[in-house]
């Protein structure tokens, strides 16, 4: 009867050892997907203010000319490239490190004269927070604003 009650009650330890982790595991994942989260929103944010602030130029989002923009931040922004969409829309890629997630940030805008501008920032990160390239596939958040041309920030 003892090694009976000995061998049922390290199987129930095991099983409540097994969930305790299984659920620390999960926990720490969780905190570490929402600093992602967190730190994403905090980056678009600081930068649809900035490239605001710079009356939505394109030459802010595309890194050219000498204009200000998000590389001359010094918070580890790097150019990556351009990208012209169907319906006029231009795309300009960065990358950053931050709390050792990669990112990829992308700044979006009609291309054209228009007054009111709307100005779109997606920042995206790998869904395992690894440190490989960013996939399309890949959970992301999109914030925007409106700018007016006419009102650029000193």
């Amino acid at each position: 009867m003892t090694l009976i009650e000995v061998i049922a009650a390290t199987l129930i330890v095991s099983v409540a050892a097994t969930g305790v982790l299984s659920y620390g595991y999960h926990g720490a994942r969780q905190r570490r997907l929402a600093r992602a989260q967190r730190a994403g929103t905090q980056i678009g944010r600081y930068l649809l203010e900035d490239w605001k602030g710079n009356g939505g130029s394109l030459f802010y989002a595309r890194a050219v000319n000498d204009a200000p923009n998000p590389e001359e931040l010094d918070m580890g922004f790097d150019y990556i490239g351009t990208n012209y969409k169907a319906g006029g829309e231009i795309e300009c890629v960065y990358e950053v490190t931050v709390d050792s997630i990669p990112m990829r940030v992308t700044l979006i805008r009609k291309v054209g004269y228009q007054r009111l501008i709307e100005l779109f920032v997606r920042v995206q990160w790998r869904s395992d927070l690894s440190d490989g390239a960013v996939e399309e596939s890949d959970p992301f958040i999109v914030l925007s604003t409106n700018a007016r041309i006419d009102q650029v920030g000193d």
